[in-house]
């Protein structure tokens, strides 16, 4: 019995940077994440920076989204993004994300 498998699908770098609504860099704690039909594929949390590398597969369509969440005693902030697609392609791509504070 010989079972062969096919090649691994290759992947695709998305660099999502992050920003506020009035184009600061969002510096710590933003959370990005992809989507594939409604499914979680990749995600990171950002520290120190406001630039997310994402590590996709190639010939997919992705939604990007992202948020950021501080809480504390007596408080915290909440900030979330509109979604952005990602058509499919081999090439990496740079994307970005503006959140505006909710609370």
């Amino acid at each position: 019995l010989l079972i062969r498998l096919p090649s691994p699908i290759k992947e695709r770098l998305v660099t999502v940077r992050v920003f506020w609504t009035d184009g600061t860099p969002v510096k710590d704690r933003a959370r990005v994440w992809a989507l594939d039909g409604g499914m979680e594929s990749a995600s990171e949390t950002a520290t120190n920076s406001n630039t997310i590398t994402l590590r996709l597969l190639q010939g997919r369509d992705y939604r990007v989204e992202g948020d950021r969440s501080l809480l504390r005693a007596g408080g915290g902030e909440f900030a979330s993004a509109d979604p952005v697609s990602v058509p499919a392609g081999t090439e990496p791509a740079m994307i970005e994300l503006r959140l505006r504070k909710i609370w």
